[in-house]
C-alpha cells in the first residue's frame, strides 16, 4: 500500500508524535504507529503529488507487522471517506509501469494541455 507526499504530510500534521530514521517514518495516533519508508521520488501513480511511501510490512507475525495491518485498515477507511483516492491495483511492479507507459504516450498523443 502506497500514498503520496500529500498524503503523508496530512497524516504527519495530524498525528500525537512522528519518528523518523532514515528513510523510515512512523506517525503516531493515540496509541496505534502508522510506520512508513521512503519509496520513490519520482512519479509512478496517476495524480501522485511529491514522493511516494510504501506502508512497511513485516509479514512475520511481530507485534510491528500487526500494526501495519492495523495502519493498512485505517488507510482503507480514510479512502472510503474520500480523503484517499484509490490509485489501483496490479499483479506486480512491472504491470504498474507497462500501465503508466501506456497512459504517458496517450497523453503525448493528445498533444499540450490534454
Amino acid at each position: 500500500m502506497f500514498i503520496d507526499q500529500v498524503a503523508f504530510e496530512y497524516l504527519k500534521a495530524h498525528s500525537v508524535q512522528s519518528i523518523f530514521e532514515g528513510p523510515e517514518a512512523c506517525l503516531a495516533f493515540f496509541g496505534r504507529m502508522m510506520c512508513f519508508r521512503w519509496f520513490h521520488e519520482g512519479e509512478v501513480f496517476p495524480r501522485q503529488q511529491g514522493a511516494i511511501y510504501v506502508l512497511r510490512r513485516l509479514g512475520d507475525g511481530s507485534k510491528d507487522a500487526q500494526v501495519d495491518v492495523e495502519a493498512a485498515g485505517i488507510l482503507e477507511h480514510m479512502q472510503k471517506f474520500g480523503l484517499l483516492e484509490d490509485g489501483g491495483r496490479w499483479k506486480d511492479w512491472n504491470h504498474l509501469e507497462a500501465k503508466q507507459r501506456a497512459a504517458q504516450a496517450a497523453r503525448a498523443s493528445k498533444g499540450p494541455g490534454a
